[in-house]
């Protein structure tokens, strides 16, 4: 994980900006993070071709499957949105390149949202108060790294930044088994709305549905970890780093061709796709460039009074 403490590496924060926007740069979009509890590294990809997206949806199916929730002849779990222009999947690897960690992020669709054919009401309550709505979909970890914190914070953290930067949306929601609802609502704010329903693309598990408002996560962003009731929010990236992760995935997005959404089986349904905002690309790039300058300038002026 870059980060913007130098006191402690010795790096200096131009030079760390500079790694950043050789990631940016890069393509694929590869985001690097580590574990500070395991000290296991990983890499955070963005789904963006067949190979990648069916090591995603293999993964998802393999731990659905082991615990019952899935079965199929095909060994994949894939879902008609995947083929929407605006949807995003991102594949965690560890450093021996194997998929440890899967999210996909569903923006509206012509058929809906996954959420609503479970909780129509609460959804339409949503929209009809105007607000822009997008969902958390098949969020899997592995078994052997499920109690890595890391992988389920840096997953929230980028579809997070996808959400607010990219897409736009007011409302984050999540379908969960009710045993893991309260850590949602802990450590993110998540609220619940409605009951419980049993849920049948999980075997007819019991799910509820959970709500964030994407202007909460804002907010918490600046504030110290003693002001935060225990949200996770300041263990997030940074605002700048925030701004290259979201101009990075912009630039690496590629939605399913149809003949890929063939390949996997969707009759594919095309809708507008999300773009980030030309505005908030040059926003980010301008944040960027100008941090950079005035570090050079900082440290210009530290060379002369030295001299």
């Amino acid at each position: 994980m870059l980060t913007f403490t130098t006191a402690q590496t010795g790096t200096s924060l131009t030079d760390v900006i500079d790694e950043a926007r050789a990631l940016i740069d890069e393509r694929p979009f590869a985001w690097p993070f580590s574990s500070a509890e395991t000290s296991n590294h990983f890499i955070a990809r963005l789904a963006a071709d067949r190979a990648t997206r069916d090591r995603a949806y293999t993964l998802a199916y393999d731990v659905y499957s082991a615990h019952g929730y899935a079965k199929n002849d095909h060994g994949r779990l894939v879902w008609p949105y995947d083929a929407e222009p605006s949807t995003l999947t991102l594949l965690i690897e560890d450093d021996a390149s194997a998929a440890v960690a899967t999210a996909t992020l569903a923006y509206r669709a012509q058929s809906g949202l996954p959420a609503d054919r479970l909780f129509p009401g609460e959804m339409a309550a949503l929209r009809a108060r105007g607000r822009t709505v997008v969902e958390v979909c098949r969020l899997c970890i592995a078994d052997g790294h499920r109690h890595d914190r890391a992988i389920l914070l840096r997953l929230i953290n980028l579809l997070y930044i996808h959400a607010a930067c990219i897409g736009h949306a007011d409302d984050a929601v999540i379908e969960v088994h009710p045993c893991r609802a309260r850590w949602y609502m802990r450590n993110l704010g998540f609220e619940q709305l409605g009951g419980q329903r049993a849920c049948p693309s999980v075997g007819g598990q019991p799910t509820v549905l959970l709500r964030c408002d994407l202007a909460h996560y804002a907010r918490r962003m600046g504030t110290a970890a003693h002001e935060s009731a225990g949200l996770l929010y300041p263990e997030f990236y940074p605002w700048l780093e925030e701004g290259l992760i979201a101009e990075a995935l912009a630039r690496n997005a590629s939605p399913m061709p149809a003949e890929e959404a063939a390949w996997f089986g969707i009759a594919r349904v095309p809708t507008p796709s999300i773009a980030m905002d030309p505005a908030a690309a040059k926003g980010a790039s301008e944040a960027l460039d100008g941090t950079r300058a005035t570090h050079r300038h900082a440290a210009g002026e530290r060379r002369r009074a030295v001299g």
